[in-house]
């Protein structure tokens, strides 16, 4: 991948190339953004630019032609390695047919291939769906930490830098994050680590206190509608308006440009709805249990959502609708809401929103936990 190939960051871009250029890159770095930002496509379009093998100084960007920048766009360079989440699916023990697997990050590279071919803006949930394991738990096990050492631990098969990329350390078991401690403070000579966060705050402090950190912020909506122009030709008038509604993040954008409609968005909506009728209190209880049964990331996708409506809905309380970044079915729900809402209880009802992911990534009763934020957001809101 190329920085040109990024939308916009230039800030982010500039100080990379000026660490290369003057042999002042850090041997660790940690890549960290929101969802659908750039932070993963920078990981790679560094590691492309420091094995270029002829650097284009005036455009300060990798060529894109020579054999190694050919090997590394297509993701297929010896010296390119990956750790990412797996699941343990079924499909991936057939590889080697019966019997005990070990599994690896390698035995998904097909997959990953694919996935970052797509798209280098997904998440964690569209990775899960890419090999099929979307109600399973992706972690990056502690095996991962052995595939680590042992690879770095042999010479460069033929470029200047061997590369090594952690998608997701967040996701990381704690005793995989300690067992590369060792080696992520003091690689071989030449050896670069490249970490990728959506969720800095949940990686290990030992980790983090090894690698300098460079934040990746959300993209502009005007850097959103280059990339929707120059990368998927689209009008002017069609990407901008779908600029505006991805508030900062490619992967919404893609969604958009796809089709792909939110279920836990519509979700979220019925569920607030039955949260504000007392009447319907049976109701409520059944949707404790069609909760329980979305897999952990949509889970966590529907209270996204939540915070997304509330963050809108204060826009609607301080009359300033011009700005909302809502489709128009979501709009309406949002302006209809408006008269429920204060200051206070938005700021109540994101904190529930908040802490209910925090259960869910503590493997919560998912059925106890909605049952209890059932009553809480229905008296939140029947208190105004």
């Amino acid at each position: 991948m190329q920085f040109k190939q990024i939308p916009g960051l230039e800030d982010v871009k500039q100080q990379l190339l000026h660490a290369v250029d003057n042999n002042h890159l850090a041997h660790a770095l940690l890549f960290y953004g929101p969802e659908g930002s750039g932070a993963l496509g920078l990981a790679l379009a560094l590691a492309t630019y420091v094995n270029c093998e002829n650097k284009d100084m005036e455009a300060h960007d990798s060529c894109g032609a020579c054999p190694s920048c050919t090997k590394l766009n297509k993701l297929i360079h010896p010296d390119l390695n990956f750790v990412f989440p797996y699941a343990n699916v079924k499909e991936a023990l057939k590889v080697k047919g019966e019997g005990k697997v070990e599994l690896s990050s390698d035995m998904f590279l097909p997959e990953w291939r694919k996935f970052i071919e797509h798209s280098p803006y997904g998440n964690l949930s569209d990775w899960a769906k890419q090999i099929e394991a979307d109600n399973k738990a992706m972690l990056i096990p502690v095996e991962e930490s052995r595939q680590i050492i042992r690879k770095l631990s042999l010479k460069s098969y033929e470029a200047d830098y061997k590369i090594m990329v952690i998608w997701l350390p967040e996701v990381m078991r704690q005793e995989a994050a300690n067992a590369i401690l060792k080696v992520l403070e003091e690689p071989p000579y030449k050896t670069l680590f490249l970490l990728v966060a959506q969720q800095p705050d949940a990686i290990i402090t030992t980790i983090l206190s090894r690698t300098q950190k460079i934040r990746v912020r959300p993209f502009t909506d005007e850097e959103v509608t280059n990339y929707l122009i120059t990368q998927q030709e689209m009008s002017e008038k069609e990407a901008s308006a779908k600029s505006f509604l991805a508030d900062g993040s490619i992967r919404r954008a893609m969604q958009l440009l796809e089709g792909v409609t939110s279920d836990v968005g519509t979700m979220f909506r019925d569920w607030l709805r039955v949260c504000f009728m007392s009447s319907k209190l049976n109701e409520g209880l059944d949707w404790a249990d069609t909760f329980s049964s979305l897999s952990k990331d949509d889970q966590k996708g529907f209270f996204q959502m939540g915070n997304n409506y509330m963050r809108e809905g204060l826009l609607v309380i301080n009359e300033a609708e011009s700005i909302l970044r809502l489709e128009q079915e979501e709009k309406e729900f949002i302006q209809k809401l408006g008269k429920f809402l204060t200051h206070e209880n938005i700021e109540q009802a994101s904190r529930l929103f908040s802490e209910a992911t925090m259960q869910i990534d503590r493997n919560a009763n998912a059925r106890i936990m909605m049952t209890d934020l059932y009553f809480k957001v229905h008296t939140l809101f029947s208190n105004k």
